[in-house]
């Protein structure tokens, strides 16, 4: 490959596989089970998980994005369905690593989220961002 070919690929680009496993003491209607949900969203990308009526849902939902720019944040929601307008219990955006990274987001009960962000083969460093 020639010189000025290396230097027109990009850098800051990875595969990513964000898995939203499950959320804790939930509490949406107080009395009643919460309709649960949880929402993410990276760059273009959205996915919804299925609904359980329940306090403290496993989702455990994989969504294989594909190769992404990896300078971009993970943002991920969590609601109470409802009829008319849903209530937002959990809210927060994270900036992703390279690797495999489980994080926790706190509000109204905590969601747990696991990513794995694997580099391009000529890529290096926290967030892909330099040539091998």
């Amino acid at each position: 490959m020639a010189d000025s070919d290396l230097s027109t690929r990009r850098t800051m680009m990875g595969t990513l596989s964000v898995i939203i496993v499950r959320a804790l003491g939930l509490n949406g209607d107080g009395l009643k089970q919460t309709n649960s949900v949880a929402r993410m969203w990276y760059s273009s990308f959205y996915h919804q998980t299925s609904e359980i009526k329940s306090d403290n849902p496993t989702w455990n939902a994989v969504y294989n994005l594909g190769v992404v720019e990896t300078h971009l944040p993970l943002k991920i929601e969590v609601v109470d369905k409802d009829v008319g307008k849903d209530d937002l219990l959990i809210s927060c955006t994270n900036f992703l690593t390279q690797g495999t990274h489980t994080f926790t987001c706190s509000g109204n009960g905590q969601v747990e989220v696991k990513y794995s962000l694997t580099c391009e083969p000529h890529l290096t460093g926290s967030k892909c961002e330099l040539e091998k």
